[in-house]
């Protein structure tokens, strides 16, 4: 007969059930524990990277546009003005302005593009267009530093601007991540190779 010899089999006791789950619950309890913490430290260096990515890419694209700088109309700590090719395609230089609002924390351009023929290009006020690089940021130093051939940062005025060789750009900038406070600090030098001087 085919049949199955009932006493040498054993299941498992209630006991042995009960500790198996205590322990199971015990590890679940532990790895949990760290998940949320975990997620939440992910979330914040998502959060700075994303900041400090979006400030070097507007560092860059400040440095390429001041690199080709023919001269240098306003230069304040907050605000920068120069004549500039703006677009890498451009044939004529664009009057281009840098500068940061504290009213509404962002960091903007504006640029005019030539028209005519050089040397007696104009810049029709009209034709200005605006765009916001930065917004929601609360800097915490100068965003504009300048300096002459020597390192020495000044003072200028309109009749020393072409005596700027060197302008330091800084980002330092504070933002709130999950309800921390967090600051991000970013400079870049730019030397300037084609100052003629003013128009």
């Amino acid at each position: 007969m085919l049949g199955h010899d009932t006493e040498n089999q054993r299941g498992m006791t209630l006991l042995e059930v009960i500790i198996v789950m205590t322990i199971f619950l015990i590890i679940s309890t532990i790895v949990l524990s760290f998940f949320p913490k975990t997620v939440n430290d992910f979330y914040k260096i998502q959060a700075t990277n994303f900041v400090t990515v979006e400030q070097v890419r507007v560092l860059d694209r400040i440095a390429q546009v001041l690199r080709g700088s023919a001269n240098i109309l306003n230069a304040q700590p907050s605000i920068l003005t120069t004549h500039a090719y703006f677009w890498p395609n451009d044939e004529k230089p664009s009057r281009v302005t840098y500068k940061y609002d504290a009213a509404s924390k962002t960091v903007l351009v504006e640029w005019i593009p030539a028209s005519g023929l050089a040397p007696s290009y104009t810049y029709n006020s009209a034709d200005r267009k605006t765009a916001v690089l930065l917004r929601n940021i609360e800097l915490t130093e100068d965003l504009f530093k300048y300096y002459d051939k020597n390192g020495g940062p000044g003072p200028f005025s309109l009749a020393s601007y072409k005596n700027i060789s060197k302008i330091t750009i800084s980002l330092h900038k504070k933002h709130t991540t999950s309800g921390n406070i967090q600051s991000t600090n970013l400079q870049t030098s730019v030397v300037l190779r084609n100052m003629k001087g003013i128009f």
